[in-house]
């Protein structure tokens, strides 16, 4: 009987790097800081958006929830839709400040200004979780 070593490093090389997003996703903590409104500076700006997206250091917001195709495919060309903004910690915010999202939770940045840059990014002061309910 012949195998075929191709189709098996075939699928070697997709399961790894598969593997490995889900580790490096899972790695953060679920720790979330509470936060008096008093703390946010009265000239930080606010975004409300869904989570489309996280990374180790930052996250994507965007204006609508995100299906699993787009997340793959977004992973590697960036492109969350409509209104997508990075979000990085402010150097000022608690350092947990983006911990415990969940993608597609609906959020309220409050954040810095906007950098009109391609893709735009900001710099979050605390990150509310927002129920429609």
């Amino acid at each position: 009987m012949v195998t075929n070593p191709t189709y098996k490093r075939l699928i070697i090389f997709v399961l790894i790097p598969l593997a490995l997003l889900v580790i490096i996703n899972g790695l953060t903590s679920k720790d979330r800081t509470s936060i008096d409104q008093a703390e946010i500076p009265e000239s930080a700006g606010v975004i409300e958006g869904h989570v489309v997206s996280k990374r180790m250091s930052y996250l994507w917001v965007a204006d609508e929830p995100v299906s699993i195709w787009r997340r793959l495919t977004g992973f590697v060309t960036e492109d969350y839709g409509q209104g997508r903004i990075m979000v990085y910690r402010h150097p000022d915010a608690e350092k947990n400040v983006l911990n415990g999202l969940r993608i597609n939770q609906k959020v309220r940045v409050y954040c810095d200004h906007i950098k009109e840059s391609n893709p735009p990014k900001t710099s979050a002061y605390y990150v509310e979780v927002v129920n429609d309910e």
